[in-house]
């Protein structure tokens, strides 16, 4: 589906600027790697390892020597959801909303991460290409409509 869509890009996750070809999403807060595809796994926090109790040296990491399973890395074996890599695929598009009130819900609500008034929201036309984690819509920029700071965005669309 092609229309105007809106979206935080915050700078303080080291995005990325904003372009078609970075357009990426994963999870707010996770480190990703230098191209932006790819984002810590969540299953093993990025060490690629699961976190069960390893069964040779029940994580007790008192030998003088490396445990020859785990090489006192904790866990049983390679993580499965990132093959022991530490990284998950990022999924492709932008996260975003279709309506500002919807952007506006999404980052005032208690459980989110504050947004300073001074990270850039921008408005633009792109292609939905699928659904992101918190089931909004992963979308590809065609062309920026506007830039505003966060600030100037709540001015504008905040009603409360």
């Amino acid at each position: 589906m092609n229309g105007i869509f809106y979206r935080v890009h915050r700078t303080a996750d080291g995005i990325l600027p904003f372009s078609a070809d970075n357009a990426y999403s994963s999870y707010i807060d996770i480190p990703r790697n230098e191209t932006g595809t790819k984002s810590e796994c969540q299953e093993c926090r990025g060490n690629g390892r699961t976190w069960d109790t390893c069964l040779s040296c029940n994580n007790d990491y008192t030998y003088t020597d490396p445990c020859s399973t785990c090489d006192n890395k904790g866990g049983s074996g390679p993580c499965e959801p990132c093959n022991g890599t530490g990284w998950e695929d990022c999924l492709r598009g932008y996260s975003c909303f279709a309506h500002p009130d919807q952007l506006l819900d999404y980052f005032l609500a208690p459980s989110h991460p504050f947004i300073a008034d001074s990270e850039p929201t921008i408005i633009f036309e792109g292609h939905e290409v699928g659904t992101g984690p918190d089931w909004e819509p992963l979308v590809i920029p065609n062309r920026v409509v506007e830039t505003l700071n966060w600030g100037e965005f709540r001015a504008r669309y905040d009603d409360a």
